[in-house]
């Protein structure tokens, strides 16, 4: 991952300007009109050049495709009850970012782990 892209994405976290949310990358609040974000949603909206796309009301990072979500790799198709909860493989490849590091940073967001705690995490890593 690109230092720059680090930066960025570490400045995003602190700066208190995203909600926090777990489980998926992007959940809009249907009353107030909100997103949370998972750490990884952050890093998508800030270094990926495409629109946040809502379908079976989820959110994703460009179209959806099954084959490039890891979570649905071995599925002809999603529904409704499925979850975006992780960056498509191409998303990852674009910001320079590795799966397992990824899905990491995922499960440390999941547990409860604070934005600042995990940009503190990724600058201690990837700076």
């Amino acid at each position: 991952m690109k230092k720059s892209d680090v930066k960025k994405w570490v400045k995003a976290l602190r700066s208190g300007e995203y909600q926090q949310g777990e489980g998926e990358l992007c959940r809009e609040d249907e009353i107030v009109g909100d997103c949370e974000y998972c750490c990884l949603g952050v890093a998508c909206d800030i270094l990926i050049d495409e629109y946040w796309i809502k379908d079976f009301n989820l959110w994703s990072i460009g179209p959806l495709k099954s084959f490039d979500i890891p979570e649905l790799a071995d599925k002809k198709k999603w529904n409704e009850s499925t979850t975006i909860s992780f960056p498509s493989l191409s998303n990852l490849q674009k910001m320079g970012l590795d799966v397992a590091y990824a899905q990491e940073l995922a499960e440390l967001n999941d547990k409860g782990w604070s934005f600042k705690r995990i940009a503190n995490k990724i600058e201690k890593d990837l700076l």
